[in-house]
């Protein structure tokens, strides 16, 4: 007898700034740019009252998940599945938590890659220490 995986669908939830967790996973929904309002300069524009345009934009390419290692809001310290580290503010992107199962599947297949190189360079030093 064949045991099925669970295919239950899960969905990714925004999550806000104080609700983050060491070791968690999540993805960016979205990021949000600010410049001076045209005005400013003797234009006419439609800011709001504080004289800052706002555009919201979602990503055009969607990237993997990342893991939190440190939180210190509106600051968010993340590491990707290669091994790449870096710092969001919250200030400026909207981050959605995915569930665990799917960052860990995400960082087991997306981590194949560079783990076999190294596994591939110890296998072969040591079989050269071997030959000696």
């Amino acid at each position: 007898m064949i045991l099925e995986k669970e295919n239950k669908v899960r969905v990714a939830r925004q999550v806000r700034p104080d609700d983050l967790c060491v070791g968690s996973f999540v993805a960016v929904l979205c990021e949000t740019y600010e410049w001076p309002e045209f005005s400013c300069f003797g234009g006419s524009g439609t800011a709001g009252s504080d004289g800052v345009q706002r555009v919201t934009l979602v990503p055009n390419e969607t990237k993997p998940p990342v893991r939190i290692e440190a939180v210190c809001v509106p600051f968010v310290f993340v590491v990707d599945a290669g091994g790449k580290r870096q710092i969001f503010d919250m200030r400026r992107v909207r981050l959605a938590q995915v569930s665990n199962r799917f960052g860990r599947s995400v960082f087991a297949a997306m981590g194949r890659k560079k783990s076999r190189k190294k596994s591939r360079k110890k296998s072969r030093k040591k079989s050269r220490k071997r030959g000696k």
